[in-house]
């Protein structure tokens, strides 16, 4: 699985702080499942123009 934008704040470090993922079609629910499984902390969606933020 790859997001469209990922983002680690620190130099070195085992995961991303920060996940963008662009919908163009459904299943952000699914996707949103996977992104928790791999415990990243946030994760934003854009969808439609409008900016939908996760904290997990």
């Amino acid at each position: 699985m790859e997001a469209d934008l990922s983002y680690s704040i620190a130099v070195k470090k085992e995961k991303l702080d920060l996940v963008i993922e662009i919908v163009l079609t459904s299943g952000e629910r699914e996707k949103l499942d996977k992104y928790r499984a791999f415990d990243f902390p946030e994760v934003w969606f854009l969808q439609d123009g409008k900016n939908f933020v996760f904290r997990l």
